[in-house]
């Protein structure tokens, strides 16, 4: 067997071809009958930019899968990431909104409560501050009088001192809320009884309101004052005791006294009233003179004080 190989220029730019014969002999032939030929031209083209843009392509195409992968995965933790973001303002803005719903509650709560509050706390500085030991009196009762339920309320630092009966004014106006403005001084050497009158302060809310407003009159309410007094002397031992009637009370109290004198010791009349006919004539000239006065300095032009009286010019 022989090979020949030969080389040809074969006319395209940039590239060369190569032809080989291979020519094979019989060995056991003789001469050319077992002779063939087998010729075959094997041309081989290359080209480097079509040798780079071969394997570059595919390189290109691995690469951009590459990064669309990488980009998805990208985009993928990207969007976990914000919506775990947004997750975590919802659930931050919830709780949020949840504090500001329970401050505010508890603020409006704190708003309602604030009066009960405040009193009871009032209260119980009172208490605390002014409170009276053995062998005082810190006492209030309920008790009948005049057929219904009415309400005492004895103080004072020692029982054994002299005893005021306290008739507040009104009718209608109990002083016992507002005893601790004036009071404490006397209890040193007065045992004070407040008592609310009838349809009055806590005798009020003891009794039903509609059957004791038939029951109103002077006269019974003097006579519910004469049973209070007798109450008050049994309860404390005292044969006499001392009337301060406020206003209204002056009234009630001097009839008091007037009625039973045996049983008072003294009688103390704070705003007294002496004639309620000319006291009210007299409150009520002093107030049209006193309010035509302020108006006339006020509107020069349209009040105009003639002898006491106003006119509109």
């Amino acid at each position: 067997m022989s090979c020949k190989r030969m080389r040809q220029n074969v006319p395209s730019q940039g590239t060369k071809a190569w032809s080989c014969r291979f020519t094979f002999t019989d060995w056991t032939g003789s001469g050319l009958s077992g002779l063939f030929f087998l010729e075959f031209g094997l041309i081989l083209e290359y080209n480097y930019f079509n040798v780079v843009k071969f394997f570059s392509v595919p390189v290109i195409l691995l690469v951009r899968k590459f990064e669309n992968l990488y980009f998805e995965r990208e985009t993928k933790l990207m969007d976990t990431m914000i919506k775990e973001t947004n997750q975590a303002k919802s659930k931050s803005k919830k709780g949020i909104e949840k504090r500001m719903l329970l401050t505010i509650a508890v603020v409006l709560i704190a708003l309602a409560m604030a009066p009960f509050l405040f009193r009871a706390i009032y209260r119980a500085i009172l208490l605390s501050s002014h409170s009276i030991s053995e062998p005082g009196i810190d006492l209030m009762e309920t008790v009948e009088i005049g057929g219904i339920q009415q309400c005492l309320y004895f103080r004072g630092q020692d029982v054994d001192n002299p005893v005021i009966l306290f008739l507040h004014g009104g009718p209608g106006s109990s002083e016992m809320e507002m005893l601790h403005t004036f009071q404490y001084d006397w209890e040193e050497d007065f045992t004070v009884v407040h008592w609310d009158q009838r349809q009055v302060g806590k005798t009020y809310l003891a009794n039903d309101p509609e059957l004791v407003i038939e029951t109103m009159s002077f006269e019974r309410v003097l006579e519910d004052a004469w049973e209070v007094t007798q109450y008050i002397q049994n309860k404390l031992g005292k044969d006499q005791i001392v009337v301060l009637g406020h206003s209204w009370g002056s009234v009630l109290g001097t009839a008091l006294v007037q009625t039973h004198p045996e049983s008072f010791s003294a009688y103390i009349g704070v705003g007294q009233v002496i004639n309620m006919v000319d006291n009210e004539r007299v409150g009520f000239e002093k107030t049209l003179c006193r309010t035509s006065f302020y108006m006339h300095l006020i509107f020069p032009n349209l009040i105009k004080i003639n002898k006491g009286q106003p006119s509109i010019s």
